[in-house]
């Protein structure tokens, strides 16, 4: 499993409280699975019943997106060069075998983008049939529950949808999407909050967005920073200005 993974199985088991830094949706899934494998013996047990299910949706998310790409008009050789490409590329496969939210949220990612670039292509027609619709509600809320960044990528993607939509479709474009966010955000994650007593971790995700890129590069080309943004750092990270609260901070 991913670290991140660890720790949701320290909450899981009551070794640890609840904390929402981890999406409780992932935690609680986890969690019925490491339960399931307890009920026969071993909580390995249970992830290796996780870990079958989760390689079988893989395998058929990756399907249904070659398979909609043939649909499209894409050439058979090029689909076939994306057939090897999930069957060999670590960043696919790697993801099969590990119990973590970025393999978990894939699964609901995948169809839910077939969906997305359906109803793109059809300016919103498609979201007209109800199943379609309700399975795009159902998808887009697992996808924004099962990771916290998701919520700024749904938001942002579907902005774009409702404007390439027909008129009389944007509507229910515009229905679905708030639907989907009203469910993960104000229905799903306070339940589940209260439920498990959960304590609330800030969000800083979008933040990330810059932090993480900036530290990569100051660890990787460290002379691209300028000794003017350097010093600048300095000083704002300086031990001047780490008092005691500072400290607790670094030392949890």
């Amino acid at each position: 499993m991913r670290d991140d993974t660890l720790a949701q199985y320290l909450q899981s088991s009551g070794l640890h409280g609840y904390y929402t830094q981890h999406p409780l949706f992932d935690t609680l899934i986890f969690g019925a699975f490491w339960y399931l494998g307890e009920l026969f013996g071993s909580p390995l047990i249970g992830q290796g019943i996780y870990t079958l299910i989760q390689a079988v949706l893989l395998a058929a998310g990756c399907s249904l997106i070659l398979c909609y790409t043939r649909k499209l008009g894409v050439p058979r050789w090029l689909t076939l060069i994306g057939l090897i490409y999930c069957s060999t590329s670590y960043v696919m496969f790697g993801s099969v075998a590990t119990m973590g939210k970025d393999s978990l949220h894939t699964i609901f990612l995948m169809p839910f983008a077939v969906i997305f670039v359906e109803a793109c292509l059809t300016r919103g027609r498609v979201l007209a049939r109800t199943p379609v619709a309700v399975c795009f509600v159902l998808l887009g809320f697992a996808v924004i529950a099962s990771k916290r960044a998701a919520l700024v990528v749904v938001v942002c993607a579907g902005l774009l949808l409702v404007a390439v939509c027909a008129k009389g479709l944007r509507g229910r474009a515009t229905t679905c999407l708030v639907a989907a966010i009203v469910i993960a955000e104000c229905v799903f994650a306070p339940i589940a909050a209260a439920v498990t007593h959960a304590n609330h971790s800030i969000a800083r995700e979008v933040w990330g967005y810059v932090t993480q890129p900036v530290a990569r590069l100051a660890h990787d080309e460290p002379h691209a920073i300028s000794p003017r943004s350097a010093a600048a750092s300095q000083q704002d990270h300086g031990p001047a200005t780490r008092g005691p609260h500072h400290r607790r901070l670094s030392h949890r």
